[in-house]
C-alpha cells in the first residue's frame, strides 16, 4: 500500500493541495510553528477523531515515518493489522476533510493573505 494515496469514495486523501507533501503523508508535526499551514491545521483537527490505537499507528507512520513492518513489530501486531488501521485512518481523515472543506478553503485564503 502506498502511503495514504488511495482514494476514499468521492474524495481523495489528496483532496487538499499540499505542495510539499504527498497527500496527507509526511505533514511535519512542528508545534513550535507560529503559523501552521492550513493543511497542518486540518490534519491536527482530523487526528482528534482517531481512536487511541489509530493515533499510535498514524504517528509512527506519518511522523516517525516507520514502515508497516516496523510499526507491526513495535506494536506487536501483524503487518496486515497495520494496513487495516491505515485504511481506516485514511477513510476517517478523508471523511473529516470532506465535511470540513469550507473551513479549509477559508484557512487557505487567510493563510495566502498573510503570506503575500
Amino acid at each position: 500500500m502506498s502511503k495514504m494515496e488511495d482514494s476514499c469514495g468521492d474524495i481523495s486523501i489528496n483532496a487538499i493541495n499540499i505542495e510539499k507533501a504527498k497527500g496527507f503523508s509526511y505533514i511535519e508535526k512542528d508545534d513550535n510553528l507560529k503559523h501552521p499551514t492550513p493543511e497542518q491545521l486540518m490534519i491536527r483537527q482530523a487526528e482528534k477523531y482517531l481512536t487511541p490505537k489509530q493515533k499510535e499507528v498514524w504517528e509512527l507512520w506519518n511522523y516517525d515515518r516507520l514502515t508497516q513492518d516496523e510499526i507491526a513489530l513495535r506494536l506487536g501486531i501483524a503487518q496486515q493489522g497495520v494496513s487495516k488501521h491505515l485504511k481506516a485512518i485514511e477513510k476517517k481523515i478523508a471523511k473529516w476533510v470532506k465535511n470540513n472543506i469550507e473551513a479549509y478553503n477559508l484557512l487557505k485564503e487567510d493563510y495566502s493573505k498573510e503570506n503575500e
